[in-house]
């Protein structure tokens, strides 16, 4: 009687060792995955701090660059590609160039069908810095606390966009996508131009940069 007991308590430490062996076998793996998805996580948050110490200085690029020049200039982070321009605003079937990271686009550059000089550049993406107190993501109240005369259009041609216009060297065009039921500013019947701002906590999508030529 007593071996019997004996067998079955050995047997039961037996199956209880198995099992915490299985367990913490099971808890290592676990923290192996963990450790393994925090690194993963940690070195993309390291890339996109890299990424976005990368800036294109647009207005460098209008003032010194060719469409050939500024296809070559940039480095391997940055893909390459051509859409259309009226995928951006612009009513042509001509194609441009989009300088995109791996995390998002940055800038849309085109040229006029007959010349290899830039006539444009839109900036997408609140990474690109800009020499003026401007940037993509500033709101409409930080934009006019900085140009407290401006005045805001609605795009005539893309009701879906309403836009302010500076001049200081180069001409910004600051774009937020909007629609009626998210109207920035207040307009009378058959106006495209307004001073009354309604929704001064919408943030700019686009910025597009020309170069301001004579004549």
């Amino acid at each position: 009687m007593r071996n019997k007991r004996y067998n079955q308590t050995s047997a039961a430490r037996q199956l209880a060792g198995s099992l915490a062996v299985i367990l913490m076998r099971k808890i290592y793996l676990i923290v192996v995955f963990l450790l393994a998805c925090d690194a993963s996580s940690n070195q993309a948050k390291e890339k996109g701090e890299i990424q976005k110490s990368l800036p294109i200085n647009v207005e460098k690029i209008l003032n010194e660059m060719d469409k050939n020049t500024f296809l070559t200039s940039f480095s391997e982070e940055y893909n390459i590609s051509h859409p259309f321009l009226h995928e951006y605003g612009v009513d042509s079937e001509s194609k441009g160039i989009l300088v995109s990271t791996e995390f998002d686009p940055m800038v849309f550059a085109w040229s006029k069908w007959d010349s290899d000089s830039l006539y444009e550049i839109q900036v997408l993406s609140e990474k690109v810095e800009l020499k003026s107190n401007i940037h993509v993501g500033m709101s409409v109240e930080e934009f006019i606390n900085h140009y407290p005369d401006s005045k805001l259009y609605l795009n005539a041609l893309d009701e879906n966009s309403e836009y302010f216009i500076i001049k200081d060297n180069f001409e910004y065009i600051v774009e937020f996508l909007t629609n009626p039921q998210s109207r920035i500013g207040k307009y009378s019947n058959d106006q495209y131009e307004t001073e009354i701002l309604i929704n001064t906590g919408k943030k700019a999508d686009k910025i597009s940069i020309r170069k301001i030529t004579n004549g």
